[in-house]
């Protein structure tokens, strides 16, 4: 008997993070969509981003327990949840129904090494990173440049 896996995607509903795990799916020939919670109105009725954030965990759990619980009497039960990694909850639904669960990086691996060498590693924000000279301060996203300007995203990446 053949075992197929049935893979869930999750994606951050932004343009950036939605193309690059799109065109992934496109290879696993699934689609779902989850709720952040803010259907009728969108991002810009959440008031602001920490609001929104804690909105679509809220919401996003929901739906995507929702869905693994559609599928779980099917014939093609979920195996797996492939999660945007700025969502990082998907994996607490994923250990809660028992299954794998993998994060998707939108972005070139070194950006995650610079974020380790720069603030993790450091415990703060220190240039020049020995490993890159050439990295200027303005050359990272603009929550981490900025000092304050998105601190909810600032805590999502670390």
């Amino acid at each position: 008997m053949e075992m197929r896996g049935h893979v869930l995607a999750v994606s951050y509903p932004t343009q950036g993070h939605i193309t690059p795990i799109r065109q992934f799916c496109k290879r696993l020939h699934s689609k779902a969509t989850i709720s952040d919670g803010y259907d009728h109105g969108g991002f810009d009725s959440a008031g602001s981003i920490h609001d929104y954030l804690k909105n679509f965990k809220t919401f996003g759990s929901k739906t995507v327990a929702d869905i693994i619980r559609k599928h779980q009497t099917s014939d093609n039960p979920i195996t797996c949840i492939v999660y945007d990694a700025f969502m990082p909850w998907a994996l607490d639904v994923a250990r809660e129904f028992g299954l794998a669960a993998a994060p998707f990086f939108r972005q070139f691996c070194v950006v995650n090494y610079v974020y380790y060498l720069s603030y993790i590693k450091n415990g703060s924000l220190k240039f020049p990173i020995e490993d890159f000279p050439f990295l200027e301060f303005q050359d990272l996203p603009s929550f981490l440049s900025v000092s304050g300007s998105y601190p909810a995203y600032f805590d999502l990446v670390f």
